[in-house]
């Protein structure tokens, strides 16, 4: 599943779809100079462009009724990889830290806090399962805290690495029975935007075996009809457990009219980790920048 939500940006106000991605710092949308099939329609020289793919732009910026003064933006002149091309969204709202950011400009959420418009310097997700969408919504953001109503348990908080991004220590990988990645603790990043989790390249293969998945014409598949019997796969954070189990990490996926099992870790490009929707969607997640830890629950 891909989650995302709406705001807009100026006076009169214009609408965009947009994924609420902690991986990322900054916020794009399509430039005026594309067209819907992003067919460029620009002269190049004539922009004053900050990154291959666009420029920056600033204006009132506006999310679940907050409206931010002076925010920078970009406005992508080509298409930013695979998260547009299917044109679900029109773009990506990052919730990462300013050092992270391309434009070296304050994000959103830092203005949010400057401008004073939220209480605390806090934000969190409840991402409802494809399973579970019965209640008409796919999730929520809530920006400056936490809503108790979507979790039961106390917020078990990890402090972050380093205040650049959402990286945490992974503290150990463990796929029913006895098999454990991360002896000497891993890092992952928490992402918001990233559909699926990741493995590092050098541990996909040996994952791939534990949970008898097969890779096949770039997907790793398993067998529907035993996804109740898929190990338990446990990720300790900060010396808490949290078990996923089959149903959990497996998503169900449709081409042709012909249902495929996913698997939901994919080979991440990074060496580390990433916890990506496939987790938030089991853990009620928070985001701590008042205090750079991240709690689950």
């Amino acid at each position: 599943a891909q989650y995302y939500g709406q705001i807009s940006i100026g006076t009169p106000p214009q609408y965009f779809k947009v994924i609420f991605a902690t991986g990322s710092s900054d916020l794009w949308i399509p430039s005026k100079y594309c067209d819907r099939n992003w067919a460029c329609t620009y002269n190049p020289d004539d922009l004053d462009k900050t990154a291959s793919f666009g420029y920056q732009s600033k204006d009132v910026v506006s999310l679940a009724g907050i409206k931010v003064k002076n925010q920078t933006f970009g406005e992508a002149v080509c298409e930013l990889g695979n998260l547009w091309r299917n044109l679900i969204v029109d773009g990506i709202l990052g919730l990462g830290y300013k050092r992270n950011s391309d434009f070296q400009a304050n994000t959103l959420f830092m203005n949010m806090m400057q401008q004073n418009l939220i209480k605390k310097p806090v934000f969190s997700f409840y991402l409802n399962s494809v399973k579970n969408a019965d209640s008409g919504i796919g999730g929520e953001l809530i920006i400056g805290g936490s809503d108790p109503k979507y979790f039961i348990h106390k917020l078990k908080y990890v402090p972050v690495i380093r205040n650049d991004s959402w990286l945490i220590k992974l503290d150990k990988v463990r796929i029913a029975p006895g098999i454990q990645f991360c002896y000497d603790r891993c890092q992952a990043i928490v992402d918001s935007g990233h559909k699926l989790n990741a493995v590092p390249a050098q541990h996909i293969q040996r994952f791939r075996d534990a949970v008898y998945a097969v890779h096949v014409d770039g997907m790793d598949l398993v067998d529907c009809d035993n996804v109740n019997l898929l190990p338990i796969i446990t990720l300790t954070l900060n010396g808490i457990e949290y078990p996923l189990t089959g149903r959990q990490y497996v998503w169900e996926k449709k081409i042709r009219g012909t249902t495929y099992c996913v698997l939901g870790f994919e080979k991440s490009v990074k060496d580390t980790w990433i916890l990506g929707s496939v987790f938030l969607r089991t853990y009620y997640t928070e985001f701590d920048m008042g205090r750079d830890r991240i709690g689950f629950a």
